[in-house]
């Protein structure tokens, strides 16, 4: 998480608007930042302003009773407003809290990039206006993987906590950092982790005891079972060989039914051709008279010509033998006076 700027209005001491803003010089260019100033300025009230406005409480004011974030509000004012900007995954985010004396107060959690409300929830009371069911505080507790608690260990020491370190025996004093710290949780793994080396040293002790049940074996115990552990060897030997010979006889034998297979498909495949041979041969002959055919084609073609031809002729003739008749009753008309003529000449 990177704190960009914060804005607070009317908290504590603060009276009006205050505006930080780590963007810009001198604190853009600054490692390290120190907050000073008298008791009673308003140190606290800073990191006030920005646990309220992400979780809606502070490590003073967890949010009942005489501890509810209200009397944040400064004396004598009606309202008061804290705004945080800050960036977390590279993403930038605006997170509100605001209140008005009498009445509830309000947030906002806003993805400003995207300029999206994610919730406006302080509690799980009341319906959402953003996209998501979660209130402010379990949005900002899985953009920056921390809790309240976590926040306020890791992130700020509150500062009631942290006099009362200094201020606390050696025993005192390690029981509030391990409470400040969260280093409860190492507790529990050092007691889960004893209980498991004592389980396991427990079935070792077992283990040990039946190992030291058996009696010790003499040296002719120990021959005896070399020799029964290199006869069991060498018939282990003997049989991968024997194993082996099998699974070779098991390969050729596949490969002879798939043979076997194959060559009654063949079979099958030529008695089926041998019941289709008078049905090839009709269709061979059939063929043959085609191909004869197609070689007279041109003589018929041929004689096809002359036929026509010989029809137009014919039809040519019969139209003329009206008039050819006629021509042979003159012809038989002027035959005897020609003869009389050629009488004469002679």
């Amino acid at each position: 998480m990177k704190l960009c700027k914060l804005k607070l209005k009317n908290l504590n001491s603060f009276r009006g608007e205050i505006e930080l803003d780590f963007d810009k010089s001198p604190l853009d260019e600054a490692s390290l930042v120190a907050i000073t100033g008298p008791t009673g300025a308003g140190k606290t009230t800073l990191l006030d302003a920005i646990c309220v406005a992400l979780y809606g409480k502070t490590p003073r004011l967890t949010g009942s009773g005489s501890q509810n974030p209200s009397h944040l509000l400064s004396h004598g004012e009606t309202d008061c407003h804290a705004e945080v900007h800050f960036v977390a995954s590279g993403v930038r985010y605006l997170a509100e809290w605001s209140l008005r004396r009498k009445s509830s107060p309000n947030g906002r959690l806003l993805s400003t990039e995207a300029d999206k409300l994610i919730s406006d929830r302080l509690s799980a009371r009341g319906k959402a206006l953003g996209a998501s069911k979660n209130t402010i505080s379990e949005e900002i507790t899985d953009i920056l993987g921390l809790d309240f608690d976590a926040f306020k260990r890791s992130v700020m020491l509150a500062q009631g906590e942290f006099a009362a370190f200094l201020k606390a025996k050696d025993e005192e004093r390690r029981t509030i950092l391990e409470a400040t710290a969260g280093v409860g949780i190492y507790e529990e793994l050092k007691k889960a982790l004893n209980e498991k080396v004592r389980v396991v040293r427990e079935e070792q002790g077992d283990v040990l005891n039946k190992l030291n049940v058996l009696p010790e074996a003499s040296r002719e115990q120990l021959a005896e079972a070399e020799a029964g552990l290199g006869s069991l060897q060498a018939s282990s030997n003997a049989l991968s060989v024997k194993n082996e010979k099998i699974q070779k006889e098991k390969q050729q034998e596949k490969r002879r039914e798939e043979e076997f297979a194959e060559l009654q498909a063949l079979e099958e495949c030529q008695e089926k051709l041998v019941n289709q041979q008078p049905m090839i041969d009709s269709l061979e002959a059939e063929r043959e008279r085609a191909d004869r055919a197609n070689r007279l084609l041109p003589e018929k073609q041929r004689f096809d010509i002359a036929k026509s031809e010989t029809k137009k002729r014919l039809r040519g003739f019969v139209r003329l033998r009206p008039n050819l008749r006629k021509h042979k009753s003159n012809s038989m008309k002027i035959k005897p006076t020609l003869t009389r003529k050629m009488r004469r000449i002679r």
